[in-house]
C-alpha cells in the first residue's frame, strides 16, 4: 500500500490518499490554485514533488 499526502504552502495537510496498484488518480478540484507538496510514501521509502494547480 502507498500513502500520497498533499501539503499546501504552510505546511498544512489538506489531502491524504491510501492507493493499492500500480495507479491512480487524486481529485484534486476541490483545492485552491497555488503550489502544494505531494508527498509519496511506500514501503520503498518516501518522495517528495510539487504540484501546481492553475
Amino acid at each position: 500500500m502507498e500513502l500520497v499526502t498533499i501539503y499546501d504552502m504552510k505546511g498544512r495537510c489538506v489531502k491524504t490518499v491510501a492507493v493499492n496498484g500500480d495507479e491512480t488518480r487524486i481529485d484534486i478540484g476541490d483545492l485552491a490554485s497555488g503550489t502544494y507538496t505531494v508527498v509519496i510514501t511506500t514501503h520503498s521509502g518516501t518522495q517528495t514533488k510539487r504540484l501546481a494547480k492553475m
